[in-house]
């Protein structure tokens, strides 16, 4: 099997849904969690495609109780008033530094303007901790703080199937041999991201849920975390090292799209460019002082 990148249910309690980001498909996946009592839905993604997913889970009839968001990106957390407006009595959690970049949501995700019409402050969240548990009913998820790619960042451990939800934190899977580093600003941290890593290390997991895309199981997904690693030093030491000899913007994308072209991978030709992206990671780079 090894990466499951279709829509729908992944185990007894386990669903992705495809958030369809920017008219889209295969490029952002929320997760629902569905235990005996409560359901909990893992990030709203963007303003403009909570609606979507929110419809699709009311067919399904899985309306979530609980949101839980891995990060304050505005593709993760930016539809989640859509949600409070339409859910009563829902509860919304994110760790206490989320809870204050979410209030400021709009600057927060400043970085990333114009993907996003407008974003609201969101306000209403509850502060989870980490390795705090959250028992939906015979199911219980466990918060770790995964911080680097940003302050904020969590992934959430399903004990009973043995699925760790990561987020962004070990970057973005574009091919089984390509890994995208989770290096974006504002608040990327080079320090953070080595410690999350050793933290997941010691977490039993046997699949890995990515929000940019997918289902890892298998081998795939127990290999996964030294492949990510290994692929942030690369891609890190390439930007570096295309800096110190260019130390232009312009250049250093150039550069980026190149070396894209030359595995293979080139431009889809969707809203977020690979122009965009290449432009992001060089200003976490710079949030991290690393060039």
């Amino acid at each position: 099997m090894g990466w499951i990148r279709q829509e729908g249910k992944l185990n007894q309690n386990t669903y992705l849904i495809d958030s369809f980001l920017n008219n889209e498909r295969k490029t952002m996946a929320s997760f629902l969690l569905k235990g005996t009592e409560k359901k909990a839905l893992i990030d709203s993604s963007g303003p403009e495609n909570a609606f979507n997913i929110l419809e699709r889970l009311k067919s399904m009839n899985l309306i979530p109780d609980i949101l839980i968001l891995t990060h304050s990106h505005w593709d993760h957390a930016g539809g989640t008033h859509i949600f409070q407006e339409n859910i009563k009595n829902l509860e919304v959690f994110a760790v206490k530094s989320g809870v204050k970049s979410l209030k400021k949501n709009k600057k927060y995700n400043n970085p990333f303007y114009p993907f996003f019409k407008d974003l609201k402050s969101i306000e209403g969240i509850k502060v989870v901790e980490n390795e705090e548990e959250i028992n939906l009913g015979e199911l219980t998820l466990k918060i770790y703080e995964t911080p680097g790619h940003t302050n904020c960042s969590i992934s959430i451990f399903d004990e009973k199937n043995k699925n760790l939800i990561i987020g962004d934190v070990l970057g973005y899977l574009w091919t089984k041999e390509l890994i995208i580093p989770p290096i974006m600003p504002p608040d990327f941290s080079e320090e953070k991201l080595f410690s999350s890593f050793e933290k997941i290390k010691d977490i039993d997991y046997k699949s890995l849920s990515l929000a940019h895309f997918g289902f890892l199981t298998e081998e795939f997904a127990l290999n996964f975390l030294q492949k990510a690693e290994d692929s942030y030093i690369e891609w890190r030491d390439f930007f570096i090292s295309k800096w110190k000899e260019y130390d232009n913007l312009n250049e250093i994308v150039k550069s980026f799209i190149s070396q894209l072209n030359s595995i293979g991978i080139f431009d889809p030709g969707g809203k977020i460019s690979h122009n965009m992206i290449g432009e992001w990671i060089v200003k976490g780079l710079k949030s991290d002082k690393l060039i």
